[in-house]
């Protein structure tokens, strides 16, 4: 399993392996006060990276050990952001809808206007679990992060946000419009 998050310097700096989950830029005053030997901690070069494994159980396990610092009231926004988009996009794999809803919100309240991707992020995946949970909203909410992706012009988040939108299409029996949606989400993947 690996959540992609938006990438921050550059890819390689933002993906620096298939297993991680937690990336973001940190300052040297960030660096000091994160955990130093926690179980797949790496931190160099201002990146922290939480390495996890390949499941859910090493997933939950690295989430725990920077929990204590992800969600402290100093940590920047953009660190605790990016652990709540983390844990929503976690939680939506395993079909929690109501916990994918309230991690997501979480980061919409974190990230503000600030941080664009993140914000989009966390829109597609309380989206998804929308639409997979039946939610009237959730067409319309995939209609708006589609214009949002493309407004931004990542074609990674403009695929996941048309994947939502094919979702909440094939909820509402558009099966036409969820087609033309996953079709262009190919094309760009």
């Amino acid at each position: 399993m690996f959540f992609r998050l938006p990438p921050i310097r550059s890819r390689e700096a933002a993906y620096p392996s298939q297993e991680s989950m937690l990336t973001t830029v940190a300052g040297p005053e960030l660096l000091s006060r994160c955990p130093k030997k926690t179980k797949g901690f790496v931190g160099t070069g201002g990146i922290v990276t939480v390495d996890y494994g390949p499941g859910y159980d090493e997933a939950r396990s690295a989430l725990a050990e920077i929990a204590s610092f992800a969600e402290q009231a100093d940590t920047p926004k953009n660190v605790s952001a990016t652990y709540y988009v983390a844990l929503s996009r976690m939680a939506l794999t395993e079909r929690r809808f109501p916990e994918t809803l309230a991690y997501s919100q979480k980061t919409l309240t974190l990230s503000g206007t600030q941080m664009k991707r993140l914000a989009l992020i966390a829109t597609f995946t309380g989206g998804m679990a929308e639409a997979l949970s039946g939610s009237g909203s959730a067409r319309a909410k995939g209609e708006q992060v589609v214009s949002d992706a493309r407004a931004i012009g990542d074609p990674l988040l403009l695929a996941e946000s048309l994947l939502t939108l094919a979702e909440a299409q094939l909820q509402k029996h558009d099966n036409s419009g969820a087609l033309k949606s996953a079709l262009e989400a190919q094309q760009l993947a």
